[in-house]
């Protein structure tokens, strides 16, 4: 994330890992969570998935490859909770993640819109995974693909055309006249 960041030109906060790190580029400052237990990751493996090989720069949120295992995020919940094991599972299309429970990125949001000491109300979101819906429900503005996942349709403050880098670029158009014609 930070070098995406750095790349884009960004000089406000990043957050990652699902919500669970928040900072600057190169200064990730919180960590919200404790660590996903070390029995998860055996139980996923008894489970049938792999470790999606994590990397130095990740501190919090794990991930694993499927191989063929065809259990529901619900289904994958239950066995872990049955096991004492609370952490949030997600599907991210690519693999299955978990984070610390009750981390997401609505709550990475809120911190650090919360350590620029700013409104949530006036903070603009645009995503294109069910991971981001946290974030519609705590952003004053947000938007969504007319072509990306319904629950995040439902969630939009308004709907683009685009995808991609159109989509954003649509997007933050529409929010910038939104926010130039607004009363002062």
């Amino acid at each position: 994330v930070s070098s995406l960041s750095t790349y884009i030109g960004t000089s406000g906060p990043v957050i990652a890992e699902g919500g669970a790190v928040v900072g600057f580029p190169w200064k990730l400052t919180f960590i919200l969570g404790e660590k996903v237990p070390e029995k998860a990751i055996s139980l996923m493996r008894e489970m049938g998935f792999t470790e999606a090989g994590s990397n130095k720069y990740r501190h919090v949120d794990l991930a694993f490859h499927r191989n063929g295992v065809t259990l529901e995020v619900e289904e994958i919940e239950k066995t872990l909770r049955n096991h004492k094991v609370y952490v949030e599972v997600r599907d991210s299309g690519y693999a299955v993640h978990l984070t610390p429970e009750g981390i997401n990125k609505g709550k990475g949001l809120t911190k650090a819109v919360e350590w620029l000491d700013h409104s949530l109300e006036e903070t603009a979101v645009i995503g294109d995974s069910t991971f981001d819906a946290p974030m519609y429900k705590v952003a004053g503005f947000s938007g969504a693909s007319k072509q990306g996942p319904e629950s995040l349709r439902q969630l939009s403050t308004i709907l683009v055309n685009g995808t991609h880098a159109e989509a954003f670029v649509e997007f933050a158009n529409l929010f910038l006249e939104r926010k130039e014609s607004a009363p002062t």
